[in-house]
């Protein structure tokens, strides 16, 4: 990019402001939460010498990756139930298997010391107002179990 096509005739950039932003870049990813900032890495993992820019609507992001309240799943039972009302089980499971991965790479490569990773177990609270919601997946508990422990180790996940 021509610095001096960019602005007004007498507008002359930095040297930083040229370096930092008006070259060409290989890639640029909008947005600077989990998927964007993964995208970011594993761009630069695969392609060393491109040139990569993260860029966000906000200085600092403000999108539902800072503001998960610090959890990180793989679907509730709500969610699963409903997964399997719009999809076959083997795609459901094989979705959950692919959030399990994703937050075990995301462990491996930042570090759960890094991220203050502590498996708590999850929790889903049913109102009043929600009261048939919770009638539709109590009995899915222990069938979910078991279809979900060959991928995350255990049969204890959801009570």
């Amino acid at each position: 990019m021509n610095p001096s096509s960019t602005s007004a005739p007498d507008r002359t950039f930095s040297y930083w402001e040229q370096k930092s932003f008006l070259f060409q870049r290989d890639l640029i990813v909008v947005g600077a939460g989990i998927v964007g900032l993964s995208a970011a890495y594993f761009y630069k993992q695969n392609f060393p010498t491109h040139s990569v820019a993260v860029i966000d609507r906000e200085l600092i992001p403000k999108g539902a990756s800072s503001r998960n309240a610090g959890f990180a799943c793989f679907g509730s039972v709500t969610e699963l139930v409903d997964d399997e009302a719009n999809m076959s089980q083997d795609e459901m499971l094989a979705l959950v298997e692919k959030r399990w991965k994703g937050l075990n790479l995301l462990r491996s490569l930042l570090g759960d010391q890094n991220i203050d990773y502590q498996n708590r177990g999850g929790f889903e609270v049913f109102r009043e107002s929600t009261a048939e919601q919770w009638e539709l997946v109590q009995n899915h508990y222990e069938r979910l179990n078991q279809l979900l422990k060959p991928i995350v180790g255990t049969s204890d996940i959801f009570r």
